[in-house]
């Protein structure tokens, strides 16, 4: 319910840049490296957990300061042969969104990820995330370097997180995105 409640003001912060937004007026398909790091030491105090891998993302920008993103990441922590896999919604506004030349993002993020650890079972959880961003765009070209940042995950999960924190996905990431525009 929380989770709901932090999307929702996500959506409101948007309403300011949805004058006028009713057809996409720009949208695009992208791909890129996707990078994780988990937020924890795992126990014997070594480094922090990374996962490397990639992405495909879908946005439609209504107007200049108002989009809707979908994507996908995979990725892989090649230390302790763990995977992850993962969607994401993401409600944007922002600078320049659909026109061409420098562009910035804001907004709030539902993920929904599934980590695959070395033990063999399958832990899936919901995370919100704020979402920021800077790039360019071209007329048919465009690129994103972004960042997502954690905000809330359910207790339940995250206790699951410090009990288990060394093989699972926290999804503090970074993506750098080029996309086709259209």
């Amino acid at each position: 319910m929380k989770a709901a409640k932090i999307i929702g003001l996500g959506a409101l912060l948007a309403v300011p840049g949805l004058s006028g937004a009713s057809v996409c007026e720009s949208g695009s398909i992208g791909v890129g490296p996707y990078i994780s790091a988990a937020p924890l030491m795992d126990s014997s105090g070594s480094t922090r957990q990374r996962f490397k891998g990639g992405s495909l993302t879908a946005k439609c920008a209504f107007n200049d300061g108002f989009a809707l993103s979908v994507g996908s990441f995979m990725a892989e922590n090649n230390s302790s042969n763990s995977s992850l896999h993962g969607i994401d919604v993401a409600v944007l506004t922002g600078h320049n969104l659909a026109s061409e030349g420098f562009t910035s993002q804001m907004g709030a993020s539902l993920i929904y990820s599934w980590n695959n650890p070395d033990s063999g079972s399958n832990l899936s959880y919901p995370t919100v995330a704020l979402v920021s961003g800077l790039g360019y765009n071209w007329k048919n070209i465009g690129l994103m370097f972004s960042v997502d940042i954690p905000v809330y995950m359910e207790r339940k999960y995250l206790r699951r997180v410090e009990a288990d924190y060394a093989r699972l996905h926290y999804p503090l990431a970074g993506r750098a995105t080029v996309s086709f525009r259209f």
